[in-house]
């Protein structure tokens, strides 16, 4: 019955995640026009698609997000020197640093072959892509490298026992950092112990899996800084961006990574030529680039090839920024790429490729993103102090299991792990029926320096909850603290087993055996304490500082007193000048928790109340009210109550941290909006003010426009957004808007009506955009108008001009002056981005590339030299006709026949040979002396011979040196002709056929 129930859980799970796998793919298979089914089925990986041209790899993936925020004590490697500081400060040799440092790294690393690394392994169809990169491949390899032993299938570790008890709590929802925090706070299990076998249910509850689980952890891990950014492109393998990915990988690390492996483009590497080093590649494939977001992935980034060639451009030519690749292990099994390996072009890495004659693609993004290295701790770190407990119950969603640890009044605690599983109510063993579950949780997790020696220094509970009162009950049978250090089992005689059904109970396992007096204090801004100890002499004349503290509400500082053997301590507070001894009467300290205050110390509260909306709030606004406060003690609390004077109803929003609130008024008349501030020593202060709503009337509030000029042939797209709408709640946007533009001759160039695009409830406003493309210059109304939800109308009109786009004018100021050079010039340092530059009009020699040419080329037009180009030039607009709903098919192209002549230089004429053609009409196609031939070698009798292309329409040509030249020559197109010169007639030079 058990493994039944497992198994249709499990089917569940796996359904829900294949769904999730097959809906990026569906959109791949549309750009890829193929009629490929991409539905992967149970226990299916990836589904290759194969033609001439290119290979697409479509398959199961599970990475949640790419992109989420890092928690704020991950720390970021965004140089060299941070990563030789890193891991410095974990072991790594100052020599071994040094020669990293300094030595030119080596060309070729793949920590794929040495004896750590792992079998490349599958996940199937289980979207736990972050588990097989993370703890298969990374922390199977970095511990077994750590450790010095070979790694075989017994110490690898198992993807399928941390996937199960993370994936379907809060710390894995997405982000690939909430598996590295489980490693570290709970370790990982053997593959032997928990083999992959697709069944996600259970967390393997028995006290062996869990032991070893503690003995095997992460450190910590550190993300790299993103590379390949628009501000620094990888333009070569000796690219300084690479230098710290690299230094990682020849130290023998392997690290991790994001991506969406759905929109990879990936080519075959073939034998060629001008590229001998790859012949050993051939037939295996490398990623040329990433352009969309389907398929987030996480991956392994094993080594690199500074000298592996890719045809980024399909020239088959090395270019510049081609050579260099990295090598990545996935986890779709052998059949995958390159034997479940696969190569990245460095050039992947650009966001923009840097590799000539590759077009520009807006959904292009690095392939890298999230680079993350891990430290492992030494084996069996911290694993001898622990808790061990023992629940039996047939919903573990519902038992929660928290560790508590207290020192002199200072409070640490740590849940044990979430049981969330989508939903479900499921056993610990992935079964639905009442089972025991025994689990193990570090002490270290509450206590992070907590050892063996400290450990008596602290007072040690653990509460167990079951959250819902229903038929579900939690059974704790047995829960006790470790330290095996000592052989010591801390559990308290007669309480367990006990039951659960809705309720808690917390159960103290170990006293603190520290004989502390901690005091707490409220009063003076910066006090001062003396005491004395028993019958001891007082501290000091003067006393000492307390130290600032807010673990106890109420009080804002706390001391420490070590009683010794005594049982109590003498004390008073001072500011540093006078003396507080309580009337005449000096305060006295026991063990534990102590409390004093001095009263009437602090300065009075102040708080104002403000709204910070517009002075006049209309009938169901939205405004948001904001508090200051000043004196008395803080962190404040803060409660807003508001009354309706009308009608008496009051909204109180309850005391909380947020100094701002906002509130949705949904009558007219006048309100009392109250503002209570409650301080830290628990007094509360309050202040009022009394706001009028009105009906006020519907407008369009602003109209605004994407470019600061406007020019013929641009698009522009504007927007207006509403005022005081009176929003009917359908759900969606229920009112129209009406967009008219008319130039300055009154003509109608666009008259739409259409629904807004961004509806804010709240706010009452709507957001609207229409774009427009002008087709000539002059000056433009706009006039946008609507009727809102009560029938109320509202419009608004703006002006502007439009001027033709002038060749030079890279600012858009519609004139060419010095800035446009000066653009340019920026431009080319990377000073500005794209968007600031109007590419098109500063590319003035039409070479599809804008360079120091067109900020020469504008400089000499501003000087009137005419030689200067396009500057000053209109660029004319043709307006877009309406494209086919289906592209017609384009015929294959056929390279022209090359009309290609060859003359013999027989006389030995020096310096540049030239062709002069022409055509039928006897119109000249060349100025004289015509088109200069390339020296093609000599013939059988030494004589220099020159070839050159004729165009198809020439009908003439002779040959010259500039001065001499042959006789006029009729000549049929397509047929290669050999001519030699014959100096015996006297009318010139005669050619014949050789």
């Amino acid at each position: 019955m058990i493994k039944r129930t497992k198994r249709l859980s499990a089917l569940v799970l796996i359904l829900a995640v294949i769904i999730s796998v097959i809906a990026p793919m569906y959109v791949k298979a549309e750009e890829v026009k193929t009629s490929e089914n991409f539905i992967l089925n149970d226990g299916q990986t990836f589904v290759k698609v194969e033609d001439e041209n290119s290979v697409s790899f479509y398959g199961a993936t599970g990475l949640g997000s790419i992109g989420d925020p890092l928690p704020e004590n991950v720390d970021v490697i965004d140089s060299l020197d941070e990563y030789n500081k890193l891991t410095n400060n974990n072991g790594i040799s100052k020599k071994e640093i040094a020669s990293i440092g300094t030595a030119p790294l080596p060309d070729f690393v793949d920590n794929s072959q040495n004896e750590f690394f792992p079998e490349i392994g599958d996940q199937s169809s289980l979207g736990s892509c972050t588990f097989w990169a993370q703890v298969y491949y990374q922390f199977t390899y970095m511990m077994n490298k750590d450790l010095g032993v070979t790694t075989t299938y017994d110490n690898t570790f198992s993807p399928q026992w941390a996937y199960n008890v993370v994936a379907g709590t809060d710390e894995m929802i997405g982000p690939y950092y909430g598996a590295y925090a489980f490693m570290k706070k709970q370790g990982n299990v053997f593959l032997k112990q928990v083999p992959y076998d697709l069944d996600i249910t259970s967390f393997s509850p028995t006290e062996e899996i869990w032991k070893t689980s503690i003995k095997y952890r992460i450190k910590d891990f550190q993300v790299f800084d993103n590379i390949g950014e628009k501000d620094s492109l990888i333009t070569s393998p000796n690219d300084e961006d690479l230098v710290t990915i690299k230094s990682a990988l020849s130290r023998g690390e392997i690290l991790t990574y994001s991506t969406y492996i759905n929109s990879w483009n990936t080519v075959k590497l073939s034998t060629n030529s001008n590229a001998s080093y790859n012949n050993k590649y051939s037939g295996q494939y490398a990623v040329t680039s990433q352009t969309g977001q389907n398929g987030a992935h996480r991956m392994t980034l094993v080594g690199y090839d500074d000298n592996l060639w890719i045809d980024i451009n399909s020239n088959n030519q090395v270019d510049s920024g081609e050579l260099g690749a990295f090598k990545i292990a996935n986890s779709w099994g052998k059949d995958y790429g390159n034997n479940g390996f696969m190569w990245i072009a460095y050039d992947a890495l650009n966001n923009v490729s840097c590799v000539d004659g590759v077009k520009a693609d807006p959904t292009r993004e690095s392939i890298f993103s999230e680079i993350a290295r891990i430290e492992v701790l030494p084996y069996n770190t911290d694993a001898q102090l622990y808790l061990k407990y023992t629940v039996n119950t047939s919903d573990r969603t519902q038992t929660k299991v928290n560790l508590t640890a207290e020192k002199d009044g200072t409070i640490y605690t740590c849940e044990a792990v979430s049981n969330e599983f989508s939903g479900q109510k499921i056993a610990y063993d992935g079964s639905t029926d009442a089972t025991d579950a025994t689990m193990i949780l570090l002490l270290s997790n509450a206590v992070p320096d907590i050892t063996a020696q400290n450990f008596g220094e602290y007072t040690w509970s653990v509460t167990f909850t079951d959250t819902t009162n229903d038929t579900v009950i939690s059974t704790i049978k047995n829960a006790e603290i470790v330290n095996e250090t000592d052989n010591t089992v801390y559990k308290p005689s007669g309480v367990y087993p006990f039951t659960l059904n809705g309720s808690e109970k917390a159960v103290t396992h170990s006293q603190s055996n520290l004989n502390h007096a901690v005091v707490y204090y409220i009063g003076y801004e910066n006090p001062m304490i003396n005491y004395k100890v028993g019958s001891s002499n007082w501290i000091s004349a003067s006393g000492v500082e307390l130290t600032q503290c807010t673990e106890r509400r109420g009080y804002t500082h706390k001391y420490v007193i070590d009683l010794n053997n005594s049982n109590s301590a003498t004390l008073y507070f001072t500011d540093g000048t006078n003396t507080d001894n309580n009337g005449g009467k000096y305060f006295t300290a026991t063990k534990g928790l102590n409390y004093y205050a001095t009263e009437n110390v602090a300065t009075p509260i102040s708080i104002t109340l403000n709204n910070s909306t517009d002075d006049a709030i209309d009938i169901n606004g939205y405004a948001v009210f904001c508090a200051s406060v000043s004196g008395g003690y803080a962190p404040y609390l803060y409660q807003f109550t508001f009354k309706n004077l009308d009608t008496g109803e009051v909204t109180v929003e309850e005391y909380d941290e947020k100094e701002t609130q906002g509130f949705h008024f949904r009558t007219a008349g006048k309100y009392k909006v109250t503002l209570d501030v409650k301080d830290f020593s628990d007094k509360v202060t309050s202040t009022s003010i009394d706001v009028e709503i009105t009906d006020l009337p519907f407008k369009i509030d602003t109209l605004t426009s994407s470019e600061d000029k406007h020019f013929v042939g641009n698009s522009a797209v504007f927007t207006a957004v509403t005022k005081y709408e009176k929003i009917i709640y359908t759900g969606r946007p229920n009112n129209n808007y009406r967009f008219v533009i008319k130039d300055n001759n009154n003509n109608t160039c666009l008259d739409i009506t259409k629904k807004c695009n961004k509806l804010d409830m709240n706010n009452r406003c709507s957001e609207i955009t229409q774009d427009f493309t002008p087709s000539k210059p002059g000056k433009y109304t706009l006039t946008v108008s609507s009727t809102d939800g009560s029938k109320e109308y509202a419009e608004k009109s703006i002006t502007f001009s439009v001027y033709d786009k002038l060749y030079g004018d890279s600012d858009k100021s519609a004139d060419v002056t010095i800035m446009d050079a000066t653009t340019i010039q920026l431009y080319l340092a990377n000073k500005i981005i794209e968007p600031d530059i109007s590419l098109e009009m500063a590319d003035c020699d039409l070479s599809d590339d804008v360079n120091i040419m067109d900020a020469t080329r504008i400089q000499l037009y501003l000087a009137h030299d005419k030689n200067s180009g396009l500057v000053g030039n209109v660029i004319e607009y043709i307006p877009p006709t309406n494209p086919p709903t289906e592209p017609p098919t384009q015929a294959p192209t056929v390279p022209p026949v090359k009309n290609t002549v060859t003359f013999t230089n027989s006389l030995n004429w020096s310096g540049t040979i030239y062709c002069y053609y022409w055509s039928n009409d006897n119109t000249a196609m060349t100025s004289w002396p015509g088109q200069a031939m390339s020296n093609s070698g000599t013939n059988e009798f030494s004589q220099t011979l020159y070839t050159f292309d004729v165009p198809d329409k020439a009908t003439y040509l002779i040959f010259t040196n500039g001065s001499a030249q042959t006789v006029d020559i009729p000549y049929s197109g397509g047929e290669v002709r050999y001519y030699a010169l014959d100096s015996k007639t006297g009318n010139g030079y005669n050619v014949q056929t050789w």
